[in-house]
């Protein structure tokens, strides 16, 4: 009889064991699926460019903050990864590879979205030569045209062309080589200022066109 007792309980707890380990991993499986976030620079220092994880910043260093995808609008990507995680919000051409850039998934769009999507219907992309050296120069030559209109902007060191998407009711191409050109960059069709140029890094003083 002592034996019985002793069987039944160890079947008793046997039992709670194997509930509680599938309480645990049903428990891991629902926090899989329920997370469904991107993420922005709290700052908007690339207006609505968002990512796939967290991280920082690339123009300002601050934590990238969570969103919720069912509050954004519907969001495109680079099949092939060509930018990491970069996303757009318009349908289009990736500029790395040329691919169309794939839908991901998304829920539905908040007002303050649908509005922002209806300002940049008329975004554009255009590209130009910028002479530059590094990766100092890169950010330098991106940064002098962060402005109201332009809502992405990407300097490639190696062909040393820009490719910029911007809204043209807002900023000009020839504004923006303008603007590169005052921080010591020569552009296509502007010479970089004189003193801006002198006042560059060592390592940024490129080989000036022509």
């Amino acid at each position: 009889m002592k034996k019985f007792k002793i069987i039944f309980l160890m079947a008793i707890a046997l039992f709670s064991i194997t509930a509680l380990n599938a309480q645990t991993a049903k428990s891991k499986t629902t926090s899989v699926k329920t997370d469904s976030a991107l993420y922005q620079c709290p700052m908007k220092c690339e207006g609505d460019k968002s990512y796939g994880k967290a991280g920082k910043c690339p123009k300002c260093g601050m934590n990238l903050k969570a969103i919720s995808k069912s509050e954004t609008a519907s969001v495109y990507q680079c099949p092939m990864k060509c930018e990491g995680d970069k996303t757009y919000d318009k349908a289009g051409k990736c500029p790395q590879c040329g691919m169309n850039l794939k839908e991901l998934p998304s829920g539905k769009t908040t007002a303050v979205e649908n509005n922002m999507q209806q300002d940049m219907v008329n975004v554009k992309t255009e590209t130009f030569k910028v002479w530059g050296n590094c990766g100092m120069c890169k950010k330098t030559i991106e940064g002098a045209i962060k402005a109201d209109g332009v809502a992405n902007a990407n300097w490639d060191k190696t062909t040393k062309v820009i490719s910029i998407s911007y809204d043209p009711g807002k900023i000009s191409v020839d504004d923006m080589q303008k603007k590169i050109a005052a921080v010591g960059y020569d552009t296509e069709k502007y010479r970089g200022d004189e003193k801006a140029y002198e006042n560059l890094p060592g390592c940024c003083q490129y080989v000036r066109k022509n």
